[in-house]
Order: structure tokens, then sequence, then C-alpha cells
């Protein structure tokens, strides 16, 4: 193993401590921080090996900052057990990370010593997966108020059960997967902490509590994954997003619920995912577009088979809000975004600075006119729209009829990039087509990527 580029970060992480690596020989006359840094990046039963290479080796391995256990890396139940209480439970040195993941249903007191051993020792980020197993746990309430807890990951499908006090007033980043939120509105206050800037809800169970609100202050990015045991079921359920510096927001789902963000003139950053469904409730549409009218000031957005629903009412395409800081635009549909969508029409309208725009799942054309597709032709193609980027494009008369109609409204583009499906290349012959075409800018390029 190669450890140069490890000790390089490690001395520009400032872990050597005035020592001078250069002047180190072998890797055991480096200093315990810069070691416990190799080990980082080694998997635990390969950690566990080196310790019975030396005192040393098994001093370094048992204290470890960051203790990263998974039952799968062990022969069987008994070694698991007998190696996480040896490193856990007889050291007190603060403990960095701790992540426990096991699937086998053994004593659950167990599994509450350690993360009660974790959490005396200072833990900062602290990662909980458990797959099957136990039908019911509840995690030790001194998780909820430990003072320096920086991350908490949860994997866990279970209800979530919380204490009458959740005090983490340290905690910036916070990841619940498949965690059954119950009846209990209480869970608002562990969504809601004060020096929280990221969240994660994936595949979360909510639909008891009908209504949840996230009020984080400080809350920077946001990332929704709906469960997809929830889809076509005919209640909303609403979540209310209170936090005035949100700079990213990622929504997958299918808009069964609704969801509201306020104070989003921060965001910079935002990307929906629609999942298909064959029979989308008649307010999923209405969802859809009460949420692009709340993310209306972000600046580079990604909207992946959200026109599919949109499609059909041209009334919410009509009030579509003005994206007025939107720089950066990425479409596509689930077989390939059509140049007359009504949706791609609409939303062109409404940005009015745009200088990016990407059809991640190519593009086709119907049309033998422009004017029929853009009538007016939106602001940004005469004034702003410098790049444009196709992924995925399959070459055929449709595709390239949409290439034709896009050049010759595009008055200002620079550079058109076309990019092939995975797998595939593009023809030589493309370039040389694709420069024949009449085109508004005298000034636009082609790249034909592979």
């Amino acid at each position: 193993m190669d450890v140069r580029p490890l000790v390089q970060k490690a001395q520009w992480m400032n872990l050597n401590e005035g020592q001078d690596v250069r002047s180190s020989t072998q890797l055991c006359d480096l200093h315990d921080k810069i070691l416990w840094h190799v080990l980082s990046f080694l998997r635990l039963k390969d950690v566990v090996r080196m310790s019975t290479l030396s005192k040393r080796w098994e001093y370094l391995s048992k204290n470890n900052p960051r203790l990263d256990t998974s039952e799968r890396n062990f022969p069987g139940q008994t070694h698991f057990v007998n190696f996480v209480d040896r490193a856990l439970l007889l050291q007190d040195f603060p403990l960095k990370r701790f992540s426990i993941s096991s699937q086998t249903d053994f004593d659950r007191s167990r599994i509450d010593a350690w993360i009660t051993a974790a959490v005396r020792r200072r833990v900062e980020e602290l990662h909980v997966r458990r797959h099957g197993g136990l039908l019911e746990y509840v995690l030790p309430s001194c998780v909820f108020n430990c003072e320096t807890l920086i991350e908490l990951h949860l994997f866990m499908s279970h209800e979530l059960r919380l204490p009458a006090l959740v005090c983490l007033k340290n905690l910036k980043v916070l990841t619940l997967a498949w965690v059954d939120f119950g009846g209990d509105s209480s869970v608002e206050k562990l969504l809601s902490c004060p020096s929280l800037e990221e969240l994660s809800l994936i595949a979360c169970k909510w639909r008891r509590l009908k209504v949840l609100h996230i009020s984080a202050p400080k809350l920077l990015r946001l990332d929704i994954v709906e469960d997809s045991f929830y889809k076509n079921l005919e209640s909303t359920f609403y979540v209310g997003v209170h936090g005035a510096r949100i700079e990213s927001f990622t929504y997958s789902g299918q808009f069964i619920d609704r969801y509201t963000i306020s104070s989003s003139s921060s965001l910079v950053v935002a990307r929906i995912d629609m999942f298909i469904c064959e029979r989308p409730h008649h307010h999923v549409a209405y969802h859809g577009y009460k949420l692009l009218k709340d993310l209306s000031c972000v600046k580079r957005l990604t909207l992946h088979n959200v026109g599919e629903f949109l499609h059909e009412r041209p009334d919410l395409l009509k009030s579509l809000p003005v994206f007025s800081n939107l720089t950066e635009l990425a479409l596509d549909a689930f077989n390939g975004l059509p140049l007359e969508s009504r949706f791609l029409v609409a939303m062109l309208d409404k940005c009015p600075r745009l200088s990016h725009l990407s059809f991640t799942r190519g593009i086709h054309s119907e049309s033998e006119t422009v004017d029929a597709i853009f009538n007016p032709t939106p602001r940004c193609f005469v004034s702003s729209l410098k790049v444009i980027k196709i992924s995925r494009f399959q070459v055929g008369d449709k595709a390239l009829l949409a290439i034709r109609n896009v050049l010759r409204t595009a008055g200002v583009l620079e550079k058109l990039f076309v990019h092939p499906p995975w797998g595939k290349q593009l023809p030589e012959s493309l370039l040389p087509l694709l420069k024949g075409l009449p085109r508004a800018s005298d000034q636009c390029e082609f790249f034909l990527g592979s």
C-alpha cells in the first residue's frame, strides 16, 4: 500500500503536530493521528488483521477515534460483539465517529450499551443502521441530548420515539431513512434543531402526522425522498419548511403530499424528480405547481418528468412564476422531451436570464416551422441563452429537426453540446451535418461527446 498520498494529506490537515513526516522511513514511525487517518481508509476487517502485527498496531486499532463496525465484516456474531465490546466499552478517549450496522436480532441492551458508550465518549458523528431483526427498537434517550453530536444518521425501519427533552444544540447534519415518525408531532423538535444545516428524509413514514413543520433557522440543504409505499393514496400530507437560509433543495416523489418552502430567496440549487405512476391523482399537478412557485428564486434548477403532470393543466402553465434568477435549467421526460411540450415552452417563457439549457434524455420535434413552437420567441433565446447541452441524443429525423428548430431561434447561442446514449457513439457524419444547418447565431460552435 502506497501511503505517500495519505501522509501528504495528513500533513496538509496539520495532523503531524510538528513532526516532519518526510523524515519518517517506516509507516510505524508516524504520529498516532496520522496512522489513524491512514486506518480510516481501510475496511474494518483489515484494521482487525493489522492489530495482530504488534502491540503498537493493537493499540492503534483499539483506540481509533473513528469506529465503523458492521456485522458482515466478521465470521460470526460472537466475534463481532467481542470486538465492539473491546474497542468501545473498554476505552475512554474521545470518539470522532461511531457507526454500527447489524442485521441479526441479538440483545438490544447491548446495542444500547454501545451507543451510550459512544455518547459518553463525546461522539461527534453517529451512524445507526438496523436491517431487519428487531421489530421495535428505541434509541437511548442520551442520543437526543448529546452536546458533542454534530452528525446523526439513522437508517432503520422502526418508529422513532423521542424523549420529552430534545437538546442537540450542535447538530448540523441529520439523516433519517425508512424511519416511522408515528403520530407524535414531537419529531418536529428533532427536525428543527437550532444549528441544523443539512437534513435528509429518505423514504420515511409520516402520514399519521398529517402535518409536519420543519423550522431550522440555519438550514442550508434539504433532501426529501418520498416512500414509494404511499403511492396512489388519496389522502394528502402537508410539509411546511420554514428556513430563510436554504440554498439547496431536492425532492423525489409523486407529489401525493404538498410541500411548502417559505422564505426561499437564498436558493441556489433545486432538483425535482417525479416518480412515474399510472394514475396520477388530480391534485398532483397542483402540488407540483405550488412547489415550483416556492422555488422561483432559484439559480440552478433540474426537473425530471415534471412536465408529464403539468402538460394537461394549461391553467397552471399560464400561471407559472417568473424565474428571474434562473441561469441554468435541466429538463427531461421519460421518453425524451418534445420541443413542442407545453411545459417546456411555458418554462422558457418564464426564464428571462437563462444562459445554460440541458436536455438530459434527448429531444425531438414534429414541427417543420419554428413559429409553430415558439410564438413569440422566448426572451432568453434572443438575449442570454449561450449554451445548450443535449444528452442521450438518438440520431434520427425528429431529433435533428429539434436541433434545427433550436438553432434557427437561439440568436446568441455560443455552444451546442451533443452526447450519445450510454455505451454508444455518435456518427462522424453528424458534426458536418450540424455545421451545415441554418442558425440564427453565427458564433455557435458544436461539440460532440462520447
